[in-house]
């Protein structure tokens, strides 16, 4: 599976980037890594109960989707999305072990950086950059999404 992962501040273009990668990237499955805690259970509801006693996770199923409550292994999670898609999208989990597209207005040093989009040059010049004003515009996103469209497979991670 192919992971493309993208990284960088709130309110920079990510989600907006995203969104118009999806369409010329259709097969494509996405993941939201947040920094957010998810909304409790309610209390005295099942989950709740089960939670409060799980040294697990608890899943929980429905129709419009399945929230995973407890640990988790992050390479656990890619490797169960895998059989199900050949491209994951990725946005979010800056600490993930492989290169990233990062939207960043700064250099970020802890992230490993497959292309850097910003105002500023890498601090590492083998870096591929496309220079931009940030938040990306729309005409940014759309020169953006061209190149990734066409390139996406050189920007991945091949997780094994």
């Amino acid at each position: 599976m192919h992971i493309l992962h993208i990284a960088g501040p709130s309110q920079v273009g990510k989600t907006r980037l995203i969104t118009a990668l999806i369409p010329v990237l259709p097969s494509a499955l996405v993941l939201k890594w947040s920094h957010h805690r998810l909304p409790p259970d309610k209390p005295g509801s099942d989950t709740a109960e089960w939670g409060s006693v799980s040294t697990g996770p608890i899943l929980f199923a429905a129709s419009d989707g399945i929230i995973w409550r407890g640990p988790y292994d992050r390479r656990a999670i890619y490797r169960l999305l895998a059989p199900h898609t050949s491209l994951l999208i990725v946005e979010g989990d800056k600490a993930a072990p492989w290169p990233k597209i990062v939207i960043s207005p700064e250099w970020i040093p802890s992230i490993q950086v497959a292309l850097w989009i910003s105002p500023i040059p890498p601090e590492d010049p083998t870096i591929p950059w496309i220079e931009a004003e940030l938040p990306l515009s729309d005409t940014q996103i759309e020169a953006i999404r061209q190149q990734i469209g066409a390139h996406w497979s050189h920007l991945c991670h091949i997780l094994e």
